[in-house]
């Protein structure tokens, strides 16, 4: 019962708050009404680099970009207060002569050591750089921030996600080297704090002052701080209000976090795509250890296929990728067969296409970044259906 009462309770301080966003313009934003709030490639690290740009369409020459690396720099000395594998020093880069700004610069393909794609890549007229991983909701990738590190050794790796967290030993192989490079800051505070000193450059420019404020508003909402933080005050003050609301909480909380909700959730979403694709007796389904959340999937194939059309989630249904991938793994990839998906399938954008070795074709799923879960089973099905469609008639012809 407590349970229940809690959950009315917050629903109407939800309903509250989402009034008031409604009254102020809040929910007005360009970037979430275009449905590219969560696109790391697509907005944040395009939008981000296009600052640091001198040559931007700012037309502000390198101020950003000053900004940035005084940031960078005083992140460095309060890392070093706290972190014994910081030791990095000022950065050695001439902020006022930057020649070169390059989104997702490929340095080859993936292997142990080398390749991938570097988010934002800035270099001075000394061939200075930075390197900067851009990380929204997507995973780290195996030895990502080593292959980066070994394209150049001296080159600060500046590591961006919303809170600032550590990357992982997945990405960064337990290297010191790269540790001793890193830079580890985040939209919550760090961008915030630099975008708000770009606004102060931009008086006499309203036009690119408006648009870095609808970016703020936008790296508030997804960091949880604009409206939502009256909103989370009060939520926490009537919690505290009730001991037994306190227990109905912590319920609540840990069904959440244990993946309880989100089970359910997708258990609702399988039947809907049975129910979907029912109408296609061609067509089958199988689905992977989907609730083992880490290493989980959804296959579609046809009968006498060797490869199926994948939907991969990884790190507990925060990413997906959606591709074409073999249905039994021993049978390794075909190099023809690549080539020409690959070809098939380039006009297609379903996110950044990936460099996977254990992949035909593999690309990030955007569209699932930007499905709320409260949204997931009356959606996600018809995007897993459409997104399947426009993958089998661009592969139609070929021998699967």
């Amino acid at each position: 019962m407590e349970i229940k009462e809690l959950l009315n309770r917050i629903t109407s301080i939800n309903i509250k708050y989402s009034d008031i966003a409604k009254i102020t313009g809040e929910n007005y934003n360009i970037f979430r009404i275009l449905k590219v709030e969560a696109s790391e490639v697509r907005l944040h690290s395009a939008f981000l680099a296009n600052l640091l740009n001198p040559h931007g369409s700012h037309e502000r020459g390198n101020v950003f970009v000053i900004e940035f690396v005084k940031l960078l720099n005083e992140k460095i000395k309060k890392q070093s207060e706290e972190d014994p594998f910081a030791n990095l020093g000022k950065i050695d880069f001439d902020s006022t002569n930057v020649t070169k700004t390059e989104v997702e610069h490929w340095l080859g393909y993936n292997t142990e050591s080398e390749g991938g794609y570097i988010d934002i890549l800035l270099i001075d007229k000394n061939d200075k750089k930075i390197i900067i991983e851009n990380k929204i909701y997507a995973g780290d990738q195996e030895n990502q921030l080593l292959r980066y590190h070994n394209f150049d050794t001296y080159a600060p790796i500046v590591y961006l996600t919303l809170d600032g967290k550590l990357p992982s030993e997945f990405s960064t192989n337990k290297s010191t080297p790269v540790y001793k490079n890193l830079i580890c800051i985040s939209y919550k505070n760090d961008i915030l704090t630099w975008l708000e000193g770009c606004k102060k450059h931009t008086v006499d420019y309203p036009l690119l002052r408006e648009t870095l404020t609808q970016y703020i508003v936008l790296i508030k909402h997804l960091t949880n701080q604009a409206m939502n933080n009256e909103l989370e005050k009060e939520i926490t003050n009537t919690v505290l209000l009730n001991p037994e609301w306190i227990e109905a909480a912590q319920k609540i909380s840990i069904l959440w976090e244990r993946g309880d909700i989100k089970d359910s959730i997708m258990k609702d979403v399988i039947a809907s795509v049975k129910e979907k694709f029912a109408k296609e007796p061609e067509i089958n389904l199988g689905f992977k250890n989907l609730f083992g959340r880490k290493d989980s999937g959804l296959e579609i194939y046809k009968n006498g296929w060797k490869n199926c059309i994948y939907f991969y989630f990884l790190n507990e249904f925060y990413t997906l990728w959606i591709g074409i991938a073999p249905i039994n793994d021993e049978l390794g990839i075909d190099g023809i067969l690549k080539d020409k998906i690959y070809q098939n399938l380039s006009a297609i954008k379903f996110g950044k296409v990936l460099d996977r070795d254990d992949w035909v074709w593999v690309s990030d799923f955007d569209e699932w970044d930007d499905i709320a879960w409260k949204d997931v089973r009356n959606e996600f099905p018809d995007a897993i259906y459409k997104a399947t469609d426009k993958i089998l008639h661009c592969i139609k012809d070929v021998e699967m």
